[in-house]
């Protein structure tokens, strides 16, 4: 008889064992789904002795990380990036464990002239490029700053990473004169931590405007944008009948004409007579040592 009450005792001392087990298990599997679908950024809890915890959800971080405008790629050529194509400022903050970054930054371009009675207005210039890798610390916040395109006669601004680890320099306005259209994002103030980048290339220049008769004045084309496989191309002048072509980007051909240039690499000019104002610039940044590209 107190061998069958024994046995009795052990079975309840299982079968308590295992309701304890289930019930932790069915509390684990609540609190994982309810953390999934909820606002909570984080959670932890103690189940006996051992301490559970879940962090930051996958796409908080990646918005933490490439602050309030920045573009979340989960892989760009293998890698994590952010890119930031709204004008203005913004910040960047290295994920845990990433120690470098790849900094690509697009100067915006200037803004074109519309001559009016005064001639045939300039061209803008279109922004440099600039890219280098860059040491950060983890879990830091660092500025930057897309350049804003130029409105009618006014330049474009640089893009900026960290105050001065990579500047790109934007495209200067065209103006009212009938020679030379506006510069393009020179690399002389294009620069990387006060020195040349690892790589950089100018802006194209904006084609010159043309002073007609009887009211004929066409501007010239704006120049195009610079970028990592070469310099920007040249915008066409205007001449009887017609504005200037734009300069291609990236490497890519000059405007000889009303049609914009062709670019293998980058974008195509646009036809002439199309729009006054400038680009906005771009920032691109690709992580480094946790093989992360922001």
């Amino acid at each position: 008889m107190e061998k069958s009450n024994n046995n009795n005792l052990f079975l309840f001392v299982n079968i308590k064992k295992i309701l304890l087990k289930i019930i932790r298990h069915i509390f684990v599997f609540t609190v994982i789904t309810a953390w999934v679908f909820s606002p909570w950024a984080q959670i932890s809890f103690d189940i006996a002795d051992k301490k559970i915890s879940f962090g930051p959800k996958t796409q908080e971080a990646h918005a933490a990380t490439c602050g309030t405008n920045g573009m979340y790629n989960a892989s760009d050529n293998g890698r994590e990036s952010c890119t930031y194509t709204s004008a203005g400022a913004d910040t960047f903050t290295p994920p845990t464990g990433v120690t470098s970054v790849h900094v690509a930054a697009w100067g915006s371009g200037g803004g074109g002239f519309d001559g009016s009675t005064q001639g045939g207005g300039h061209g803008g210039g279109g922004g440099a490029f600039a890219s280098t890798t860059v040491t950060v610390v983890p879990d830091t916040p660092y500025n930057l700053t897309v350049g804003d395109g130029g409105t009618e006669n006014t330049s474009g601004t640089d893009s900026v990473f960290n105050t001065d680890d990579i500047i790109a320099d934007g495209g200067a306005g065209g103006t009212s004169a009938t020679t030379g259209g506006g510069t393009g994002g020179s690399l002389a103030n294009t620069s990387c931590n006060g020195t040349d980048c690892d790589v950089e290339y100018a802006g194209g220049t904006g084609g010159d405007g043309f002073n007609g008769s009887s009211g004929n004045d066409n501007g010239g084309g704006g120049g195009g944008s610079a970028g990592p496989h070469g310099d920007g191309g040249n915008g066409a002048a205007g001449v009887t009948g017609q504005g200037g072509g734009g300069g291609a980007g990236n490497g890519g051909n000059d405007a000889t004409d009303i049609n914009g240039a062709s670019s293998t690499n980058g974008g195509a000019g646009g036809n002439g007579n199309a729009s006054t104002n400038g680009s906005d610039g771009t920032a691109h940044i690709l992580g480094g040592g946790r093989r992360w590209r922001c």
